[in-house]
């Protein structure tokens, strides 16, 4: 046991760093220390944004954006709060979806903005909110311009500028709506009625009323309207219901077969 005990002994101190070594290790976190404080003491001097591009922005000026994110030539590189800045930035223009913030050293910055996406307009007594596929309003104006759905029955309560469309129903219901419809070969909508909560009511450009009901299945609903699409007659007034989300009920005298449809 005592020749056991002196080879574990002699193995532990032949793993001990010599002493040079820890003297080179301690002089070298030193100088990173040194560096650092330094860096941290002179730095803004030598790191001053001379340069600033903005990117993505079609509607908006730059110099707009550089305001609203208080962004100027001359100041520290370094110590930017990119978080704080792209909430200025969005908070005065609700428009802009997203903004990101790149620093190319030593003195450029690039800010790449997001604008958010047309889906459709909310009508209001007094003019119309644009609202994205999200269902944020995200900027007023007096009239519509495109061939963009028209939704009623939403109230001026509900909308705050930049944020999520107020009452979790409707909004949860018109971002599954806008997300599966746009992304799929159905017909163009031309008016939402949105007056019951629980019932999304779409007016394609066809004159057929779609009711849709709340959000749950819309994905499964839409292929139903889909497939029913062949069994209508062009220019007809058919009224097609999947507010189920199970099956799909057509009613008119100009449809060709008034049998339920299921894919």
């Amino acid at each position: 046991m005592a020749a056991k005990s002196d080879h574990l002994k002699l193995v532990k101190q032949n793993k001990q760093m010599p002493r040079w070594k820890k003297t080179i290790r301690f002089l070298f976190r030193l100088t990173l220390l040194v560096g650092l404080v330094l860096l941290l003491k002179h730095g803004e001097t030598f790191f001053r944004v001379n340069e600033i591009i903005v990117e993505g922005a079609e509607d908006i000026p730059g110099e707009a954006i550089m305001s609203a994110g208080n962004l100027e030539i001359g100041m520290s590189i370094l110590f930017l709060k990119e978080n704080k800045i792209a909430e200025a930035v969005m908070s005065e223009y609700p428009e802009i979806n997203k903004v990101e913030i790149t620093r190319i050293l030593p003195e450029s910055l690039v800010v790449s903005v997001t604008e958010r996406t047309l889906a459709a307009y909310v009508i209001i007594p007094d003019g119309y909110w644009m609202i994205d596929r999200d269902a944020v309003c995200f900027a007023h104006t007096m009239e519509t311009a495109g061939d963009y759905p028209v939704i009623s029955g939403i109230d001026v309560s509900m909308i705050i500028p930049g944020e999520p469309l107020g009452g979790t129903g409707r909004r949860d219901t018109l971002r599954s709506f806008f997300h599966n419809w746009y992304n799929a070969d159905l017909p163009e909508i031309e008016k939402i009625d949105f007056a019951d909560s629980f019932n999304l009511i779409a007016e394609s450009t066809e004159g057929w009323e779609i009711w849709l009901g709340d959000d749950k299945e819309m994905a499964y609903k839409l292929l139903l309207i889909q497939e029913s699409i062949p069994y209508l007659t062009e220019g007809s007034q058919a009224r097609l219901d999947v507010r189920s989300g199970k099956r799909l009920v057509v009613s008119s005298s100009s449809v060709i077969d008034e049998k339920e449809v299921a894919p």
